[in-house]
Parts: C-alpha cells; sequence; structure tokens
C-alpha cells in the first residue's frame, strides 16, 4: 500500500474543519507543546547551574547535543531543499495553521528534533522530566502532522536526528 499523504491529511483537515472547538485544540496543542518544551530545556538549564554541585561538564551535556541537532537539522534542510506539503506545487494543501506559501525546508522537522533531544537531555538528569518530554514529542509530532506543516517522513528523518543527538547526553 502507498502513501498518499494528501488524501491522509484532507481526511484529518476535514474532521478539524468540521469541529472547530477541535481545531482550536489541535492549534493550541501545537502551540502549547512548543512551548512547553522551551519551558522545559529553560528550568533544566536553572536546576543545572544553581546547583551545589554545579560541574562545566553538566553544562556541556545540556548544551553540546542540542545544538549538534540544531546544526545537523538545518544542514540536512539545505541540502534535501524539501517544500512543506502546503508549499510543493500543485500539491492543493491548506495547512490548519496559516503559513506563508513561500516556506520549504521541511524535512527534517526542526521542531521535533530538537524536542526529542531535550526530551533526553532532561532525562539524563531526571528520568520524570524526560519520559513526560518524550511523550510530548508524540504529540508534538501528530500536531505537525495533522496541521499540514510536514510530512511523515519529516518528522521520521527529525525523530531519528533527535534521538541520535539526544543519545550523545549519555555518551558524553
Amino acid at each position: 500500500m502507498s502513501y498518499h499523504y494528501k488524501a491522509i491529511y484532507e481526511k484529518q483537515a476535514q474532521f478539524y474543519n468540521k469541529r472547530p472547538v477541535a481545531k482550536q485544540i489541535l492549534v493550541l496543542a501545537h502551540l502549547l507543546l512548543t512551548w512547553l518544551f522551551v519551558f522545559g530545556y529553560a528550568v533544566r538549564w536553572l536546576k543545572l547551574i544553581t546547583a551545589e554541585t554545579f560541574l562545566p561538564m553538566e553544562g556541556f551535556r545540556a548544551l553540546f547535543p542540542l545544538a549538534i541537532c540544531f546544526l545537523t537539522v538545518t544542514a540536512l534542510r539545505m541540502m534535501l531543499d524539501r517544500a512543506r506539503p502546503y508549499a510543493e506545487d500543485g500539491a492543493g494543501i491548506t495547512p490548519l495553521i496559516k503559513r506563508k506559501k513561500t516556506d520549504r525546508n521541511s524535512c527534517p522537522s526542526r521542531h521535533l528534533a530538537c524536542a526529542v533531544t531535550i526530551a533526553l537531555i532532561c532525562w539524563h538528569f531526571s528520568k520524570v522530566e524526560g519520559i513526560v518530554l518524550l511523550v510530548a514529542s508524540l504529540g508534538m509530532g501528530y500536531t505537525r502532522f495533522a496541521t499540514g506543516l510536514h510530512y511523515l517522513s519529516d518528522l521520521l528523518i527529525g525523530g531519528a536526528v533527535g534521538l541520535a543527538c539526544g543519545i550523545l547526553t549519555f555518551i558524553l
């Protein structure tokens, strides 16, 4: 069975367009999940730098993997130059979240890659924080797909990059 993004997306978009409250919840969830990772990472840093036994290597473990993730995703996006589903010529897709048609660089998903990396960084310091953020990253992946911002392959590659970069936290 072949993968038909447009058919799957249109079915989901139809569901949300018929249910304005569900659509608002989806869009709000997308926004809140993004901010959850920003807030979670900031809290992790505050905990690190205010700890009585702060070690510079711990700061390095919390920063280096995310920096590598961001740079890797940026390089891959430049090399792949893949249009977002709604920006692709002839796609005829209207995202549930308003975006510019000229917006490109869909693959890999930077949101998901950084979210998974942050989740694993936090896991290194607190399993509970890490598990909560890993579950939240699944929600983020869903909202990025359901709103029409990414293809499934963008999310899978982004998740894989995030996983590889996040594992650096445990290796360093």
